[in-house]
């Protein structure tokens, strides 16, 4: 036998050695999965926490929301499951569905209702179930003395006069002695962003549906705010809670767009805001304000 030959024959020894190596793993991670009663799906789980102590918090309502595509690739529900947080905040729910969209959120009385951030989670695609890790934080509900708040708007009105928001003073106000003021859009037709002014600053944040975007962060950020929040990268449908900085760059307060306002001089957006006089960054509103 030549010197190539007899490299051959090893190299395809080598060769079977290996592939019978990883039919047996494979067949023994099968013979595990029969034995387990493994099946296709998703598992969602994760734990319940009291936001300020870290925490963790028994009894919550935790509702996790499935979607999927249909055959026109338009998302639809696929169901929902509800169930209680366990002792130590625990929760796991399980679905089938493998391809898809989900959002968990968690409520308890004595707290504001919350979500999870990323509101969309996809669901993987996979053979065997996949775990989805989810941390929410409640924020427990302190009953504070009341804050300023009510309903507020921007306008612009042609050709190129804007009217912002003064938070102290709860009104409209010339540009030059506002807080935020509203941009229009490239076709002048629209706000298209919101814009703080001197020293100021704003920052969107992902906010649960309707009302509850304003009530359920009841603190603001201490950094990461910017010039301008562009109101085109919010979803239909989606509400959003932004934090401003106001022009003195010393008080806080938090806004929701609410709608938009149009008439013949001028066009703009209407919110809802609270504001913190006291400088600091706590924003919270006594809970019987809130939407249920």
């Amino acid at each position: 036998m030549t010197r190539k030959c007899a490299w051959l024959r090893l190299w395809k020894v080598a060769i079977e050695r290996r592939l019978f190596r990883c039919l047996s793993l494979c067949l023994v991670a099968a013979s595990i999965c029969v034995a387990s009663g493994c099946k296709k799906g998703t598992i969602v789980r994760g734990r319940v926490t009291n936001a300020t102590t870290g925490q963790a918090v028994s009894g919550a309502k935790v509702t996790v929301r499935f979607e999927r595509l249909d055959a026109n690739y338009n998302w639809v529900d696929a169901g929902h499951a509800e169930l209680a947080s366990g002792p130590g905040g625990e929760f796991s729910i399980e679905h089938r569905q493998l391809g898809g969209r989900f959002v968990v959120s968690a409520e308890r009385e004595g707290f504001y209702p919350n979500h999870d951030y990323r509101r969309l989670r996809k669901l993987e695609r996979h053979a065997l179930r996949m775990d989805h890790l989810v941390e929410i934080q409640l924020y427990p509900i302190l009953s504070p003395k009341p804050l300023p708040t009510g309903e507020g708007e921007v306008r612009f009105a042609t050709p190129g006069q804007r009217t912002g928001w003064n938070f102290a003073a709860s009104r409209m106000a010339p540009e030059a002695a506002s807080d935020i003021v509203g941009e229009a859009d490239e076709t002048a037709r629209k706000i298209a962003s919101v814009v703080a002014r001197g020293r100021g600053g704003i920052l969107r944040v992902p906010g649960l549906s309707g009302e509850w975007a304003l009530f359920n962060m009841p603190e603001a950020p201490r950094d990461g705010y910017q010039e301008r929040v562009d109101l085109r990268e919010i979803g239909e449908g989606e509400r959003a809670c932004c934090y401003v900085r106001t022009a003195d760059g010393q008080h806080y307060a938090k806004i929701v767009i609410a709608g938009e306002l149009r008439s013949r001089e001028f066009f703009g957006i209407r919110f809802t805001w609270v504001y913190q006089p006291d400088g600091s960054r706590a924003l919270e509103i006594p809970f019987d304000k809130t939407a249920k």
